[in-house]
């Protein structure tokens, strides 16, 4: 790349092949010096010299994952806010031009496909200092943050553009799943910095490693939260990513605004992930507070734990939004669910701050439970709901299995391809034994067939990538999941967290298929144990 002549209408960025001698033209100004020839790969960029920081992505892209020898070499300039890392969206404020590469022009041998690449700069008559910083370089470390929240209040609910509204007071949680692709360095001393969004207070998080040897939660220092008006949280992960230990799931406990006078947007909010030789960032998803007059809560446990045929009595407060309400905790009706089946409406009376207990009888309990309810007063005034678990005794379960999921469209199918899953799978394993107690699932998938008539049968198959990269059929019942309980409480696993674009549950699709739809099945199965299939 050619940085230009300081005079504004010259800043520009250019490429061309340095090692051709056509690269360079005489330059008739200045007899014996040459200039580079930018050709068509040339474009202007008026704020080049400012005297600060800009950011800037560069991506490779060749022409196959078997053919090096053509592809793309894109550049974004202002891409990012150099300071926050956060996205810029304005197409205005962004440049990105790409580049057609021929390989060839390298002077590459045999299999090889490395080159050493760099930057230069030209300033003509001036001088300044040209300074870079490295963000990543794939070719040393490769990795990816995946950001998901979800709201715990409503049974783990993941808030998504379609899903984007809570009530005051939910339990939320913030979770960033940090993916080691490769490839020749470890990636360490991970510090990471998470904006703290407008009308969200963390308080609690972990930090797991389920691909390691000690896969039990790491609790992030309690100080990291202390500060109740912080609006970032720093911290350090304690351990690396490796081809051992790809994956690093962060997790932050929280609560939204307690009460919502009206409607609250929850901005997206901007995480960095910085380690010796890789910075990557993601993203939240903004999302809204609904307003509430009457606010319900409740600090019993997500998961309650009881004994067989043990009364639960779920402690919970209703208080007003506003301060020119008049409470009516004298007269109110609670309406609950127990498993999805409703139950007759209660009058209660809470005391004087709104507190009342709501009791559930133990021989009403099956092994695990689900309970929401929510409140109404006498001037028709609604409650949020709020959803709670309750296991009676020890018991492993599925709690809940995602009934539709999808892989990564594509247009055509012209060459072979792998295709990763669209979004993020939910399969969740509710455990409430012992620590220790070892459990797996399996899977199991049907052929891909067309939705037309033709039920035309798709040239292809799912399949389970492995962490270490080995493919197996799961046209049988083959583990995709393990894992050993390894804290006393009640514990839910999702499978799919620990599952990345190249891992997991993968679509091997061959070239030839005809355009449609292609439907399946896949059969998922809890096993009480660790399965020995390999």
């Amino acid at each position: 790349m050619n940085v230009g002549n300081a005079s504004n209408g010259d800043r520009h960025i250019a490429g061309n092949y340095p090692a051709l001698a056509t690269t360079y033209k005489s330059d008739g100004d200045y007899p014996g010096f040459f200039t580079m020839d930018h050709g068509k790969n040339y474009k202007l960029h008026s704020n080049l010299v400012d005297g600060k920081w800009h950011h800037v992505t560069i991506t490779w892209i060749p022409k196959s994952d078997n053919d090096h020898s053509q592809g793309t070499l894109t550049y974004a300039y202002n891409d990012k806010d150099p300071v926050t890392g956060t996205p810029i969206i304005d197409p205005k404020k962004i440049v990105q031009t790409s580049f057609n590469i021929d390989t060839k022009n390298f002077g590459l041998e045999g299999n090889n496909t490395k080159l050493y690449w760099g930057f230069t700069g030209s300033t003509g008559k001036y001088s300044e200092n040209n300074l870079l910083v490295f963000e990543s370089i794939p070719s040393f470390v490769d990795a990816e943050a995946i950001p998901a929240i979800y709201d715990d209040s409503q049974g783990g609910s993941e808030i998504t553009e379609s899903n984007n509204t809570v009530d005051p007071n939910s339990d939320i949680r913030y979770t960033y799943t940090l993916n080691y692709k490769g490839w020749t360095k470890n990636w360490d001393k991970i510090h990471t910095k998470v904006d703290v969004p407008d009308h969200i207070k963390f308080t609690s998080g972990t930090i797991t490693y389920p691909n390691s040897s000690d896969s039990k939660p790491h609790q992030i220092d309690p100080s990291v939260f202390s500060n109740s008006n912080a609006t970032k949280l720093d911290f350090l992960l304690p351990d690396k990513l490796t081809p051992e230990s790809r994956t690093a799931i962060i997790e932050l406990h929280g609560k939204t605004e307690k009460n919502a006078t009206e409607t609250l947007t929850v901005p997206a909010a901007h995480a960095s992930f910085e380690g010796d030789n890789l910075i990557t960032d993601a993203n939240t998803i903004p999302f809204k507070i609904r307003y509430r007059k009457l606010n319900l809560s409740s600090d019993s446990p997500n998961i309650i734990k009881v004994k067989e045929n043990e009364d639960v009595y779920i402690p919970a407060q209703v208080t007003y939004a506003g301060s020119n309400n008049n409470p009516y905790y004298q007269n109110l009706t609670v309406y609950q669910k127990l498993n999805n089946n409703s139950t007759e409406a209660q009058s209660i009376t809470a005391d004087l701050s709104g507190n009342f207990e709501l009791p559930i009888a133990g021989y009403s309990l099956d092994k695990i439970n689900t309970v929401s309810f929510y409140v109404k007063d006498q001037d028709g005034n609604t409650s949020n709901t709020i959803t709670r678990q309750i296991t009676v005794g020890g018991n492993l379960a599925f709690d809940y299995v995602q009934n539709i999921v999808s892989f990564k469209p594509i247009n055509g199918s012209f060459t072979d391809e792998v295709l990763p899953r669209l979004g993020k799978w939910q399969i969740n394993v509710v455990d409430s034994r012992e620590k220790g107690s070892e459990w797996s699932v399996q899977a199991k998938a049907n052929d891909l067939i067309s939705n037309d008539n033709n039920k035309l049968k798709l040239l292809g198959n799912i399949f389970y990538r492995d962490t270490s990269g080995k493919d197996h059929d799961i046209d049988k019942d083959f583990p995709v999941a393990t894992h050993v309980k390894d804290t006393d409480g009640t514990q839910v696993k999702n499978i799919a967290d620990t599952w990345t674009d190249n891992s997991g549950i993968l679509l091997a699709v061959k070239k030839g298929n005809k355009a449609g739809v292609y439907t399946s099945k896949i059969s998922w199965s809890l096993i009480d144990s660790i399965s020995n299939k390999t």
